[in-house]
């Protein structure tokens, strides 16, 4: 079963968002692709995260207008699944998150 999270707490510093997570780690799948969203008010971040099975992340995201406080995070994984008839499964999740300053 595809499962991911951001960490309930993330830093927001001067480079942005520290975008961190954990995965599920999948057998005989392989993480293509993640990216990430943040929505604060009318300020949008996105971008992708550095790739690691079960934790990533630890990049901060040009988060320009964020403050401190809750936001909304979405994000998206695509994994190709070895098999019999190879796939793509991709999968989104939403959390709220709280940005803490360092």
């Amino acid at each position: 079963m595809f499962n991911s999270n951001f960490d309930l707490v993330l830093q927001l510093t001067a480079a942005g968002i520290v975008v961190n997570g954990r995965t599920s780690e999948i057998d005989g799948a392989a993480l293509v692709t993640r990216r990430v969203m943040f929505q604060q008010d009318s300020n949008v971040a996105e971008g992708a995260t550095k790739f690691g099975v079960p934790r990533w992340g630890d990049n901060a995201l040009p988060a320009p207008g964020f403050d401190e406080g809750q936001a909304l995070a979405l994000g998206t994984e695509t994994y190709k699944v070895t098999g019999a008839t190879p796939a793509y499964a991709t999968f989104t999740w939403t959390q709220i998150v709280t940005l803490e300053t360092s």
